[in-house]
């Protein structure tokens, strides 16, 4: 290691001598014990031995000040130690500003050591160093650095106000104290980061929208953040002293279990599962949980990370989905069987009934082809029974037809199909007051037939029901599409209690197919209202909703 020793300017030279022998012996022993001490010491000590051990520097070397510091390429110390107070001298010249100071920290940037016994032994290029030191009121000072391959390097520092003696030895003997205070010092910068990488995580952990725990080989809880304890319901001490069989749904620990165990064997090094957790409220809450198996702790034992997803309104939703499956499938069965019954009736109708009647009359018409042509006045009689039983025969099939379909709906509109679909209720005995809106037409064939069905399902059912004898039904349009009212003050019913019946599912299914929505409003004694809402086809799919829940109100 180069040095820069300032010339001595004394006599006695074997007193000098003695004197700087003495002093190497001293400082070999302040290593010693310094190394020891630092070795034996607690993290939280080491900054108070470094700064003994430089007080004791002081002792041995004369010195007014003695220090140790680091330094950077980039003009920035990151700590400093001392044997005494900093006064605003010395707080400058321990910087190794490259202003101030720039000979000297040049040199100790690659590795070399300066000794200045006296300020006179700076070379012509130390000027600007000279003169600052000079106004400092310094006349001597030892900068030595530590050997390092690291950009930053530690420097022990001295100081004095007078010339002094250093040896030629303090440059080594420096370096090794140095690094002694180095490895101490990275010791418990070690450790720091440490603390303040588990901090990190920590913070990262607590801070998570998921939830998450920290637990041991037992299932005991070391840690928990606050989206974890939201999720069941429980505070963090609650959890904490808690394993997580505790909370976990009993018919889900087998299945688990086995996944734990394969874990720690070392067949897997995590898992994810969805599994059941008991709110502390006694609900069930669904989680899909992540489980990873860390490094060991402290002490010795096995941590595991488990990350956990509220996933409850998910399993609610698919447990809606594939009821809503069971309830299709049950529909299409239904609706087949009912479209079985209503061709079984309308062919015992046209057996029984208007097949009966015709073959009447086709009887009656061959009794007349026998009797003789001339016989004119006894056949005009059965001929007008005859010709009128054909007209009702007719009249009924029309009947018949109209409830199959209306072939005003197709050819009119819906204003004239509804108006005969009430004619034909006030001859069964509900009388319907219609409201239509002139503005309406035309309304699509899709929506025209699907607005029909559904207020031909909705009086039907009043007619058989309601033990009402009067009705209303509008129908008028909105910004997004039309809206259709049937109302009765009939007898009414509890619709919570109620089971949804055929027509009511039926009208439900027409009116998805077309984005409607209907709403029934019932009570007992007071009645029953139908609200349909039909959006027009052009209408965007997030308008049509929020319109129509609002035209609902």
């Amino acid at each position: 290691m180069a040095s820069l020793v300032a010339t001595q300017h004394s006599f006695g030279a074997n007193s000098q001598k003695s004197l700087l022998g003495g002093r190497k012996s001293r400082l070999d022993d302040l290593i010693l014990t310094s190394s020891i001490s630092l070795a034996k010491c607690s993290l939280a000590a080491i900054d108070k031995v470094i700064n003994s051990t430089l007080r004791e520097l002081c002792k041995v070397e004369d010195a007014d000040h003695a220090g140790w510091s680091f330094i950077r390429e980039q003009p920035n110390t990151m700590g400093y130690f001392a044997s005494d107070p900093v006064d605003r001298i010395l707080d400058r010249v321990r910087q190794l500003d490259q202003n101030d100071l720039p000979w000297c920290r040049s040199r100790l940037l690659k590795g070399h050591v300066v000794l200045l016994a006296d300020l006179s032994a700076l070379p012509f290029q130390a000027m600007t160093d000279r003169e600052y030191l000079q106004n400092s009121g310094l006349r001597s000072l030892a900068l030595i650095p530590t050997d390092a391959s690291d950009p930053t390097r530690g420097v022990l520092v001295l100081l004095s106000r007078r010339p002094s003696s250093w040896s030629s030895n303090l440059g080594r003997q420096g370096a090794l104290l140095g690094s002694v205070f180095l490895g101490a010092h990275a010791r418990k910068l070690a450790y720091e980061e440490r603390e303040n990488s588990d901090s990190n995580i920590r913070n990262i952990l607590c801070s998570a929208s998921a939830g998450m725990a920290l637990e041991d080989a037992s299932g005991t809880l070391l840690f928990v953040n606050e989206a974890l304890c939201t999720m069941l319901g429980y505070t963090e001490l609650e959890l904490i002293q808690m394993k997580c069989v505790d909370f976990s749904h009993p018919d889900d620990y087998e299945r688990e279990a086995l996944l734990f165990s394969q874990l720690f064997s070392g067949e897997r090094r995590s898992y994810q599962i969805e599994k059941r957790f008991l709110h502390r409220n006694g609900t069930t809450v669904w989680g899909r949980i992540n489980v990873t198996l860390l490094r060991q702790s402290s002490n010795g034992s096995r941590l595991i990370l488990a990350i956990v997803e509220d996933i409850t309104s998910q399993k609610h939703a698919m447990e809606k989905l594939a009821a809503s499956k069971m309830e299709i499938q049950s529909l299409a069965s239904r609706l087949i069987q009912s479209q079985e019954d209503e061709r079984r009736r309308i062919a015992r109708e046209l057996h029984d009934d208007i097949g009966q009647r015709l073959s009447m009359v086709t009887s009656e018409v061959h009794i007349l082809e026998k009797r003789p042509l001339g016989d004119r006045r006894r056949s005009l009689t059965p001929l007008k029974r005859l010709g009128g039983e054909l007209d009702t025969l007719v009249s009924d099939l029309q009947e018949l037809s109209h409830r199959l379909h209306s072939s005003k709906l197709q050819h009119l509109g819906i204003k004239w199909a509804l108006r005969e679909l009430c004619e034909q209720l006030a001859h069964s005995g509900l009388r319907v007051d219609l409201s239509v809106d002139e503005k309406l037409e035309p309304i699509p064939k899709e929506t025209a037939l699907c607005l029909y069905r559904v207020a031909q399902e909705a009086l039907n059912n009043a007619l058989k029901h309601s033990g009402a004898n009067r009705a209303t039904m509008t129908l008028s349009g909105v910004i997004a599409g039309y809206r259709m009212i049937i109302k009765d003050a009939g007898k009414g019913f509890d619709v919570e209690l109620a089971s949804e019946g055929l027509g009511l599912i039926s009208m439900k299914e027409r009116l998805k197919v077309l984005q409607g929505v209907i709403a029934v409003t019932s009570a007992p004694g007071k009645g029953t209202e139908v609200v349909v809402l039909v959006p027009r086809l052009d209408y965007p799919t997030l308008e049509i909703r929020e319109t129509m829940s609002a035209s609902s109100k």
